[in-house]
């Protein structure tokens, strides 16, 4: 913002000559605390688990196998769901806070291909625009639900559930890592992980 006082692309909110924070540096980090992904088989005991819901095992199959965000897969619709050629468009996501549709982080689109093509539709699976893939809790629910859900499952690893100085605990966005760590681990091309 200060920066912006001085030199922004707007003539209209220069109101400096300086920076008034032109050596100010951001305060330190601390050390990086070790993030979390399910093992295969945690994740294979999660989404077989009778006792969670069939809505709550699919979300969490969608979110390892697409490797997409809270706020994308909140935001996906059927309309960007091309069963056809086994494609999903990731276009939009909610924000957190707001709660409205927004660009996705990096601002740009993906498809994101599937294993195999679904075929062709039938006329009884034509979907409304604006219709919804997945149900999302609220987003400051997911985390302490997946954590119930993975003891639920007889998923008990102590990093899971570690929230100290070097670890944190299993969220919802880790189950992205998840699905990211598999698909290095099986060989994928690093690019197409990308």
């Amino acid at each position: 913002m200060c920066k912006d006082m001085a030199d922004a692309e707007r003539r209209e909110l220069h109101v400096r000559d300086d920076n008034p924070a032109e050596r100010v540096h951001p305060p330190e980090r601390g050390e990086a605390r070790a993030k979390n992904y399910l093992y295969s088989s945690e994740f294979r005991r999660l989404i077989k688990c009778q006792a969670i819901r069939v809505d709550f095992r699919s979300l969490y199959a969608v979110a390892v196998y697409t490797h997409a965000r809270g706020g994308e897969l909140a935001a996906l619709e059927w309309s960007d769901v091309d069963l056809e050629d086994g494609v999903i468009h990731i276009t939009k996501s909610v924000d957190a806070e707001t709660r409205k549709v927004k660009s996705t982080k990096a601002g740009t689109t993906r498809g994101i291909p599937s294993n195999r093509s679904y075929g062709r539709c039938s006329n009884d699976c034509k979907v409304k625009s604006g219709e919804h893939v997945l149900w999302l809790p609220d987003n400051e629910d997911r985390a302490v639900l997946l954590r119930g859900h993975l003891r639920a499952a007889g998923v008990g690893r102590a990093e899971l559930s570690a929230d100290d100085a070097g670890r944190k605990n299993m969220t919802f966005h880790d189950l992205c890592a998840t699905g990211i760590t598999r698909a290095a681990v099986r060989g994928d091309d690093p690019l197409r992980i990308k």
